[in-house]
């Protein structure tokens, strides 16, 4: 089987928020916790929540808004997160489960579409 240069092979990690499923690339993914009320602090006008894991601050981002989804739940304590890392920067993804670990094919979209 030959493939185009324009194809990349991902290995993914499926998670799950509301009804949808998306692939977040394993190569970025640090680890995953269900995080405890005393793990979560809360900043500014308490929008804003921060996770405190083993001494580092790390800022939450809950995927569902930007994403305009309704998810299982909003609860910080009844989901999970994912730390992510991109360069030197973190944060942590809230969704509603992660799935299964998956290779995905993928092709660059057209210059014309």
């Amino acid at each position: 089987m030959t493939l185009p240069l324009t194809h990349s092979i991902l290995d993914g990690l499926n998670i799950k928020i509301g009804d949808n499923i998306f692939i977040l690339p394993t190569s970025s993914i640090i680890e995953s916790v269900q995080p405890s009320k005393d793990m979560i602090k809360l900043v500014g006008d308490g929008s804003s929540s921060l996770l405190m894991l083993r001494d580092e601050f790390i800022p939450i981002i809950r995927l569902y808004e930007y994403l305009n989804i309704t998810p299982k739940t909003k609860e910080l304590t009844q989901g999970i997160l994912i730390i992510v890392k991109s360069g030197t920067q973190k944060a942590a993804f809230f969704i509603d489960e992660f799935l299964q670990q998956q290779q995905v094919v993928l092709k660059t979209i057209e210059t014309n579409f």
